[in-house]
């Protein structure tokens, strides 16, 4: 069984797909007792499911819930901003771009942060002046 499909007759990806088998099997079985063999059959009912999910569909669907739940969160703070206008916008949100802006603000004020402290420490001795 296929579960939705693309809308375009042409390629006809499937989104899901969920194989149900059911078989019954027939078994044997002795048991072994103080009063000689026993053998008597099982029927034994196996159900085998095999499920398969697109992973571009899958992202889309992760996609949209985590684009959802953004958008409540910018709600909640108060701001008139969607994430649907934020990728108009042409901002570029991958990882690398984010560390980039990222440590293009912070790098500066962690250097003159280190050069005031290295500063600071330079101008007392490093090591311990003995008085005769």
């Amino acid at each position: 069984m296929n579960i939705g499909s693309s809308p375009s007759p042409a390629s006809q990806s499937f989104t899901a797909s969920i194989d149900i088998t059911r078989t019954a099997l027939e078994m044997q079985q002795t048991l072994s007792g103080p009063d000689g063999d026993l053998q008597r059959t099982l029927l034994v009912d196996a159900v085998e499911v095999n499920i398969q999910i697109d992973g571009a569909f899958a992202n889309r669907v992760l996609q949209d819930s985590t684009e959802q739940q953004m958008n409540a969160a910018f709600a909640a703070a108060g701001m008139d901003t969607k994430v649907e206008s934020l990728v108009q916008s042409g901002m570029d949100f991958s990882p690398g771009a984010t560390t980039h802006s990222a440590s293009s603000i912070f790098l500066p004020v962690f250097l003159v942060r280190i050069k005031a402290i290295m500063a600071n420490r330079m101008d007392r001795p490093r090591w311990p002046v003995l008085q005769k």
